[in-house]
């Protein structure tokens, strides 16, 4: 039995609309009229990697059977984009792996 493991950092759009909002309301009030399109691109920007490193991650632990002898691999989801994902990452690892002992 193994295990795959897959992290996914998000940050949500309400979040950043949210901490957008009050910049934005700043620049308002201080130049007295409201910022552009191309400053407000730059604002949620700035506001983008002022969040990033505060960003938790979601883990997903997916469980996996490999039966060599009857030749069986079995992925424990139903989801068609993670096993994918781990099918994708398992072959590159095999491929690797057998490049690596030639």
């Amino acid at each position: 039995m193994l295990s795959f493991s897959v992290e996914k950092k998000s940050l949500p759009a309400s979040v950043i609309k949210e901490f957008l909002a009050e910049d934005v309301r700043k620049y308002t009030e201080r130049e007295g009229s409201r910022p552009g399109r191309k400053l407000v691109k730059e604002m949620k920007e700035e506001v983008i990697a002022k969040l990033a490193p505060k960003v938790f991650g979601v883990r997903k632990d997916t469980q996996i059977w490999l039966d060599p002898d009857n030749r069986w691999l079995c992925v424990n989801s139903a989801s068609k984009g993670l096993v994918d994902q781990f099918l994708t990452d398992f072959f590159k690892g095999l491929k690797a792996t057998s490049s690596c002992s030639k």
